[in-house]
């Protein structure tokens, strides 16, 4: 029910608009070898799908209101791989000067949902749990407070502040041997920007968290509950990236960005996380832009005794995402503000538990078309 009203609301912020609304549509039909992330051993095959993506936003002076819903079907069996997202956002921005600094503060209130159905990495079907399916196990609904503000020190270091409130609720499964995955987390986050020039910039940015769980248990290093206890996670991040015009055609982006989360008992959930990213964007004379872009993961848990998919948290895993494509912009031949896109994904991924290990391959074209209405 949650869900249609969201959906509803996101319709009508589209069609029952006063103000001018940017709506930009997009559809994308694909192949994927491995829907579900499966092992090799319990991989059962390819299939084609098909991306359906909505965005809309209009403006009332300061304030911004946008939505989205994001869906991708697949054919005939497979259709345990469909996913369905959507989120509602308004958002309250000013700027204004102090002291002759440029500052800038804006309020942000967020909800949305994920849909999605629980295939097991263990059978390759739908998650069971005390003889009863759990297909929606991991279905949720969120809503999220945020603001933050800005203040351009000088012409080339810009600094903010932000914080962050998030409140997600998991779908009822009514089963006494699950636990409770919904949770409240806050944030607090610290951005740097360097303009170095025109051309480059760098962003050094450094975090911290806190995740309480409603009636979720602490574990031992040997994965057994403890009883009365209260689960929180404690997060530490630092995140810094750099971007560069190499010439007013390549553009590269790097990235890196490590993660330290530890439990409120015995350290059964703590982790550590590193990701480098580099992407590369070439512009031809033609209007066709080539992107190539790759990342590397490193999620170790410091704790062997972590395989249970009934607790949402994986074990470690290690591997690559690189993704290769081009856009052309379309309105010439088309006549309406068209782009057409074209590409390949491929992720490979090792684990501790050879359940956890996969590789998958992604080959999509489509197109995305924007107006104003």
């Amino acid at each position: 029910m949650k869900k249609l009203i969201l959906c509803g609301a996101i319709a009508a912020s589209i069609s029952g608009a006063a103000h001018a609304v940017n709506i930009k549509g997009e559809i994308s039909p694909g192949y994927d070898s491995n829907p579900y992330r499966l092992s090799d051993n319990l991989d059962d095959g390819e299939t084609w799908f098909i991306d359906t993506n909505v965005f809309a936003n209009q403006k009332f002076g300061k304030f911004k209101l946008s939505g989205a819903l994001k869906n991708r079907a697949h054919e005939g069996s497979f259709n345990n791989a469909d996913v369905l997202t959507g989120k509602l956002k308004g958002r309250y921005k000013s700027k204004y000067k102090v002291m002759g600094k440029k500052f800038s503060s804006s309020t942000t209130i967020e909800t949305g949902f994920k849909d999605k159905t629980y295939v097991s990495r263990t059978t390759g079907k739908i998650g069971t749990s005390s003889g009863q399916k759990i297909e929606d196990r991991y279905d949720y609904d969120y809503w999220k407070l945020s603001t933050s503000s800005s203040v351009w020190l000088h012409d080339q270091v810009k600094t903010s502040l932000a914080l962050s409130y998030n409140n997600k609720s998991y779908d009822d499964q009514n089963i006494a041997t699950l636990s409770n995955l919904d949770y409240e987390q806050a944030n607090l986050l610290n951005t740097w920007l360097f303009k170095q020039n025109k051309d480059s910039d760098f962003k050094l940015a450094f975090g911290i968290g806190e995740r309480d769980y409603d009636n979720r248990r602490q574990k031992t290093k040997a994965g057994a509950l403890v009883a009365g206890s209260d689960l929180k996670y404690f997060y530490h991040n630092i995140k810094l990236s750099h971007q560069h015009d190499l010439t007013p055609s390549l553009s590269v982006d790097l990235g890196i960005k490590y993660e330290e989360r530890t439990d409120n008992g015995f350290g059964y959930y703590d982790t550590d996380t590193i990701k480098y990213s580099a992407n590369a964007f070439y512009t031809l004379d033609n209007e066709i832009t080539l992107f190539a872009k790759t990342s590397y993961e490193d999620y170790e848990y410091n704790n062997a005794f972590t395989t249970d998919e009934d607790d949402e948290d994986l074990p470690g895993r290690q591997g690559y995402t690189i993704r290769l494509g081009a856009e052309k912009d379309l309105n010439e031949l088309t006549g309406l503000p068209a782009l057409g896109f074209i590409g390949v994904r491929l992720d490979d991924f090792d684990s501790n538990d050879p359940l956890y290990e996969y590789d998958r391959y992604q080959a999509f074209m489509g197109i995305k078309v924007s107006f104003k209405q």
